[in-house]
């Protein structure tokens, strides 16, 4: 048997409506996911260390020199949300971690019915990349960035339901 391949971030979008936008060059504003995009990419280059707001910046604009980032990128950054990010319990944990994996890919099979896929298959194979995981005094913790704004922490739980128990599959 051979399962059908399901990218995690596709099983979230299953039962949601497909929209058509303006394209983001000609409305010259980026789309959420290309925001998310970008802090994505700042977080994945961004050594595992301790920042001041003034060495942050200073990463992230040898991040531009290099090309890493654009300049239109790095207009568009707001120091203090990476900041809160960096300030937080769960970036602490990840400093003092003994393992930790940035993009790491995972690959394995759930059932079909549990999706609503349609597909002769009974399982599929779910394919994807974890952003970073780390272990802390012997429990593991999954990093998923997200840049969406929600009013309450249930709401953004709420949103990404299906990819929380995918990562607790």
């Amino acid at each position: 048997l051979t399962p059908s391949v399901v990218p995690v971030t596709s099983l979230k979008q299953q039962s949601k409506a497909s929209f058509t936008s303006i394209p983001t060059f000609l409305t010259g504003k980026k789309k959420g996911s290309e925001l998310g995009n970008l802090y994505h990419k700042i977080f994945e280059l961004l050594p595992l260390k301790r920042y001041s707001k003034a060495s942050l910046k200073q990463t992230l604009n040898e991040f531009k020199e290099q090309g890493y980032i654009s300049s239109n990128d790095y207009d568009l950054i707001k120091l203090e949300l990476v900041l809160s990010f960096i300030n937080s319990s769960v970036y602490d944990m990840m400093v003092m971690s003994d393992t930790l994996k940035k993009e790491y890919p995972i690959t394995f099979f759930v059932d079909a019915s549990n999706y609503g896929l349609s597909t002769s298959k009974k399982q599929v194979l779910v394919d994807g990349v974890i952003d970073l995981f780390f272990r802390y005094k012997d429990d593991y913790y999954v990093v998923d960035y997200k840049t969406d704004e929600v009013k309450t922490k249930e709401e953004l739980v709420e949103r990404y339901k299906e990819q929380l128990d995918l990562y607790a599959y």
